[in-house]
């Protein structure tokens, strides 16, 4: 709650500075957590927002799925079973430039496990 009014007030820099400072510091368990908050926040936050501002704070939350994708913690399937269905991040699923990230995610959940002997 408290990210989502920070977003909605403009505060967007220093709050992306103190979350940077956070995940400098916090174990790996934590990072995802805090990525994904972020996420969920600024996706929240575009609901009263339109035009470029709402694309902006689409881009963010992205963004912080993108690299929690990078960093590997939607091998995780818990992780990634939130990501695809929690209902804060429905407007960035729903959006074109999350739609292609989500199907990528949809596509890699009912991908056989790679044959490590391959």
């Amino acid at each position: 709650v408290e990210l989502v009014s920070r977003i909605r007030k403009d505060r967007v820099e220093g709050l992306e500075i103190e979350v940077e400072k956070q995940l400098a510091v916090c174990p790996e368990v934590s990072r995802w957590q805090i990525l994904y908050n972020l996420s969920c926040a600024y996706s929240l936050a575009s609901v009263h927002e339109s035009g470029d501002r709402k694309e902006e704070l689409f881009r963010l939350a992205l963004s912080k799925l993108e690299e929690m994708d990078k960093l590997g913690f939607f091998k995780s399937k818990k992780v990634l079973e939130s990501a695809l269905k929690d209902p804060d991040l429905q407007l960035v699923r729903d959006s074109e430039a999350g739609k292609p990230f989500f199907q990528k995610l949809n596509e890699n959940q009912s991908a056989p496990p790679l044959d490590q002997n391959q």
